[in-house]
């Protein structure tokens, strides 16, 4: 029996997962150790992750394990959200509180980017999917301020807390294929990129694959802690990475879906598919364990749930999750649509106005209980997914067989429902934790020799058992989705 932790730092919480493999039987547990929030601070116009009391509950959380747990932590280490990353200067300090990818300094800097370098060479080089938030852009409006002439080194956020743990400062490569600047054929930093906008070559720094060994905790860790022995490890850094390695799957083609905050939608390839139809449709290449590629496009999850709850909590709303769901049954089905992916819902005050103002642009009537919203949300969600399943299907040679989603949406007994009716695919969901055991069972194997996704995917089918949903009332949902893209 040996014991791993995984730092899995979300959009909107954080926890410490404590993992227990028993190699014998080949039989993975979990434990929640400690959570924490993790959203977003609102400051002078700009939204800031406060880094360093993350930091703090990091630290909590790995002293809970240490005192909890007699028996020796072989390793740990930190996954998080893609794409955004501290600034650092050459003595280490945090330049600026790094900033939050809905952050709105990006606003129109698209534009600014491609008059320097075409969108399509971009893409030739990365294979990722055009939006805002990605790092190259983020780079770019950093790079119209102070910050950029005092920054010596940038770590994405993941890279960033492993960096503080061990001190060492590495770019895991899940993680860097986030950012529009890595070259996904030669697996490092896309450098011609980097020279023609300007930016620093010494911001970007040493390219890793998932499962290297950083070596032990800081000096400072190890007395506080007590933690002697424990190493750090750096897992596939990106949660998606690594919830995607968690999939159970087999031997058959399979969709993944890993469904949260964002809902990551897409197939796993031996090599990165680049070419004007997946640029046109706006597929992403990004690296997974072993190198291999995740075909997948970003798709708005629960986030657009997540702010709705906020708003209704914040006026004084009692707001029980299943209350919401049963609520939202009571609806009639397909009445009201929304395009989940609307830069309307990037980031707005008041989530269910922006919701009611989409649908009065649409020529809908606007929902205006709280029930219609989240029928309104969940259907929406499952025909954006299907509209994103029918362009994977015509990227792709090869069918696909059955759907994986994994993440906290799988618990989410509805939207699982839904997904199968509208793809008229069957569906299995869990591990709901399916990031932290990515995570978790990456650093086993690296401690033990080569990280490998058959023995991970082995670990996880004798552990986890996931739930089925078959396809159901397909006819209807054929028919909700002619109406939704007509609307929209």
């Amino acid at each position: 029996m040996e014991n791993f932790v995984a730092v899995d730092m979300g959009a909107s919480t954080g926890r410490l997962m404590l993992g227990k493999l028993d190699w014998s039987d080949n039989r993975l547990t979990l434990e929640e150790v400690y959570r924490f929030r993790t959203e977003g601070t609102r400051l002078f116009g700009g939204l800031y992750w406060d880094v360093l009391r993350f930091y703090d509950e990091i630290r909590e959380g790995l002293r809970r394990c240490a005192q909890s747990y007699e028996a020796k932590i072989a390793s740990l280490g930190v996954d998080s959200w893609g794409v955004d990353y501290a600034p650092l200067n050459a003595r280490d300090e945090l330049v600026s509180n790094p900033r939050h990818y809905r952050d709105p300094r990006t606003e129109g800097i698209m534009e600014e980017v491609f008059k320097l370098v075409p969108k399509e060479e971009i893409f030739s080089y990365t294979g990722i999917q055009f939006m805002r938030i990605n790092t190259i852009f983020q780079l770019y409006a950093m790079s119209k301020t102070p910050v950029a002439s005092i920054t010596d080194k940038i770590l994405m956020m993941a890279d960033f807390f492993n960096y503080l743990l061990s001190r060492k400062p590495v770019s895991e490569m899940t993680l860097a294929s986030t950012t529009q600047i890595y070259d996904v054929f030669k697996h490092d930093w896309c450098w011609p990129l980097i020279e023609k906008l300007g930016y620093n070559p010494a911001w970007f720094q040493r390219v890793v694959p998932p499962g290297t060994v950083l070596g032990g905790l800081t000096d400072q860790l190890k007395s506080e802690l007590g933690l002697r022995e424990t190493l750090v490890i750096s897992p596939p850094c990106h949660d998606t990475a690594a919830a995607v390695a968690a999939a159970p799957a087999g031997d058959k083609k399979f969709l993944f879906i890993s469904s949260g905050t964002w809902s990551l939608m897409g197939a796993e390839l031996g090599e990165p598919l680049v070419n004007e139809d997946v640029l046109r449709v706006g597929f992403a290449n990004e690296v997974g364990v072993e190198n291999s590629i995740r075909f997948l496009k970003n798709i708005t999850g629960f986030w657009i749930l997540q702010e709705c709850v906020r708003h209704w909590k914040s006026k004084g709303v009692n707001v029980v999750y299943e209350d919401l769901v049963r609520e939202a049954l009571d609806y009639p089905a397909f009445k009201y649509f929304i395009n989940p992916d609307d830069p309307l819902f990037i980031n707005p005050e008041d989530m269910p106005e922006a919701i009611q103002n989409f649908c009065k642009r649409i020529g809908q009537k606007p929902p205006s209980k709280r029930g219609e919203m989240v029928r309104c949300i969940f259907e929406s969600l499952a025909l954006r997914h299907k509209e994103v399943y029918e362009e994977l299907k015509g990227l792709l040679e090869c069918p696909l067989e059955e759907v994986y989603i994994i993440g906290g949406g799988s618990q989410n007994e509805v939207f699982c429902q839904y997904i199968a009716d509208a793809l008229n695919l069957p569906v299995y969901a869990g591990p709901a934790e399916a990031t932290a055991i990515g995570n978790i069972l990456t650093q086993a194997c690296a401690i033990h020799g080569k990280v490998s996704l058959s023995t991970i995917r082995r670990i996880i089918r004798s552990s986890f058992k996931p739930k089925r949903y078959r396809p159901e009332n397909t006819s209807e949902w054929e028919e909700a989705f002619k109406r939704y893209r007509e609307l929209l």
